[in-house]
């Protein structure tokens, strides 16, 4: 994962010159944010303002952006889960995402 700084430029870098920000969006208030990569950040951006737009509103604010990544990050398949899983079920998972990629 990215430290602070290196989130920041990501941030930055991640918003178009012609996105229309509120005043409350900040690249190093969004950097506090833990366990999110550059991946992360970039769909976090695009959905923010995918939500902004259907809703009709003139900015993107900074709980947009911040309820973006939250979606994001509730959205992961968390690893830590596959330990409570039946080796039935593990394996039966394990060859649905084969058929899936292939």
């Amino acid at each position: 994962m990215p430290d602070f700084a290196c989130k920041i430029e990501i941030w930055k870098r991640h918003f178009p010159a012609k996105m229309p920000l509120a005043a409350d969006v900040s690249p190093e208030r969004l950097a506090q944010v833990e366990d999110v990569c550059g991946r992360d950040i970039k769909n976090a951006v695009i959905d923010a303002a995918m939500r902004v737009a259907r809703k009709g509103k003139l900015s993107v604010e900074l709980s947009d952006l911040l309820n973006s990544i939250n979606r994001i990050k509730s959205a992961r398949i968390n690893i830590l889960q596959l330990d409570d899983l039946s080796p039935q079920t593990r394996e039966k998972i394990s060859q649905q995402v084969k058929e899936a990629l292939s």
